[in-house]
């Protein structure tokens, strides 16, 4: 990917452009030719057409911290200190 990075930057796709004979232009140069009966091909819709679930993906008892989990247990364990046996 790092490669492709590389190859495809802004600077080597113009010195590519630049070496088989491509030649920066003036804006002021160009001309828009309309071309009556084109029509340009629709747009890619890249969203996923699928319905996502809105259930959690992971699941409920991994999303409980380490000190949530220890307050629950402190609290649901009966008390060392004069609680019923």
């Amino acid at each position: 990917e790092s490669r492709l990075a590389a190859l495809t930057s802004a600077q080597v796709m113009k010195d590519r452009a630049i070496a088989i004979g491509f030649q920066p232009v003036d804006p002021a140069e160009i001309t828009y030719v309309p071309v009556s009966g084109y029509a340009p091909p629709p747009a890619v819709n890249m969203a996923s057409q699928e319905t996502q679930s809105s259930a959690p993906v992971i699941p409920p008892e991994y999303t409980q911290s380490l000190f949530d989990w220890f307050i629950e247990r402190m609290q649901a364990a009966p008390s060392a200190a004069g609680g019923q046996p």
